[in-house]
């Protein structure tokens, strides 16, 4: 999973949550660093935890950058302000709104990632 959060103590407290709960984050601090781990890691990229708005780019915009390299990356948005965020109809993709607390988004982030398991 890729976190990419331009606010530099969110991205650290999620990615310290993640790691926490058994996960292994990867961590971007903008678009171009997301692309560049995206092309060159060796394994699937199953999801993408990004803000709704990044730095000179929208969290949708980051995600059609990214999918073209990870077509089976499914897209948890986060932002402090509520969003209505389109999605393919396919569980795939998921908003979370902050203030974060532990056991809400982790249980968020389980759905989305067992959206598809039947």
């Amino acid at each position: 999973m890729l976190v990419v959060e331009s606010d530099e103590q969110v991205s650290t407290m999620l990615c310290v949550l993640l790691t926490r709960h058994g996960y292994s984050p990867l961590r971007a601090d903008n678009a171009d660093d997301a692309h560049a781990l995206c092309d060159k890691h060796a394994t699937p990229i199953h999801l993408l935890i990004t803000n709704v708005a990044l730095r000179h780019i929208t969290g949708a915009e980051l995600a059609a950058r990214l999918l073209p390299l990870c077509p089976e990356m499914k897209i948890l948005y986060v932002s402090s302000s509520p969003q209505t965020v389109e999605g393919d109809g396919d569980g795939r993709v998921a908003f979370f709104q902050k203030p974060i607390t532990v056991a809400a988004f982790l249980q968020c982030l389980r759905k989305l990632l067992d959206a598809d398991k039947t």
